[in-house]
């Protein structure tokens, strides 16, 4: 919960749709929706409006949420709660990997997957593909072990 003195901070200090936003997405996190729009529908707001202000309150450092794109996912997955609040890097949503020769584990946060791609020389596509379950095993290398999309907290 948001507490009290902050969310009167808040209040005085930013525009009232951002902060009710922030307020209704504390409620809500982490979650995961297939679209802006269903977030918006569940929230009661208008999707530019709140697209606006899940904008605004990243840029603040006041929520982390990450979309893929219109149809593939939006993540809300920290809100800031009280003034020393920090998001943990272990919280933003993930695949899990195997490495198969080594026996041991990776995690690609979903910020970083192209990042990840490129750096391994992976094609976004293929990547997609394997990370949405639709191929097992990636170069014989990387099994998927967990997928954002088990946690099914959202909408």
């Amino acid at each position: 919960m948001i507490e009290p003195d902050f969310l009167a901070y808040l209040r005085q200090h930013h525009r009232a749709e951002m902060v009710l936003a922030m307020v209704q997405l504390e409620q809500l996190s982490p979650g995961w929706w297939e679209s802006i729009s269903d977030l918006a529908l569940q929230m009661g707001a208008e999707r530019s409006t709140l697209c606006r202000s899940l904008n605004s309150l990243q840029r603040r450092g006041l929520i982390r949420y990450y979309s893929i794109s219109n149809k593939s996912g939006t993540w809300v997955w920290w809100v800031k709660r009280h003034p020393t609040d920090a998001p943990q890097p272990q919280d933003e949503p993930g695949w899990d990997l195997a490495v198969i020769s080594q026996k041991r584990k990776i995690r690609i946060p979903i910020s970083q997957r192209r990042e990840w791609a490129r750096k391994m020389g992976i094609p976004m596509s293929t990547l997609c593909g394997f990370l949405c379950g639709r191929q097992k095993v990636l170069k014989n290398t990387w099994r998927l072990l967990k997928s954002p999309f088990d946690l099914e907290v959202g909408a």
